[in-house]
């Protein structure tokens, strides 16, 4: 299995226009291929959700600047769930960043 991260502002998407026609051709090669794209963004997670099914796409991804993982819950035969996931939207929410709470414990 090969795996592209990718960027969405000016790699699926038109830098100038936000566009992403013709992006969609490519990931479907790509998919036929076998390689997967993970979106790699500073977008928030309801923000690619939204490209995402507007180009039919289910892969997991990278959201806010790599603060959190999404995984669509029906992948890896449910196995990446875990305890620590939040589940949202049908994906398990993996956060790589403390809760702001447990940051507020370690300055006491």
């Amino acid at each position: 299995m090969f795996v592209l991260f990718a960027d969405i502002d000016g790699t699926i998407t038109n830098k100038y226009t936000h566009a992403f026609e013709g992006s969609d051709v490519w990931l479907k090669k790509l998919n036929k291929l076998g390689i997967s794209v993970i979106f790699a963004s500073s977008k928030t997670f309801l923000e690619i959700c939204n490209i995402q099914e507007k180009l039919k796409i289910d892969q997991p991804f990278i959201f806010e600047n790599g603060s959190a993982i999404a995984i669509p819950k029906n992948q890896f035969n449910n196995t990446v769930t875990g305890s620590e996931a939040e589940i949202y939207n049908d994906f398990a929410i993996h956060s790589l960043v403390p809760k702001y709470l447990d940051i507020q414990l370690w300055n006491d």
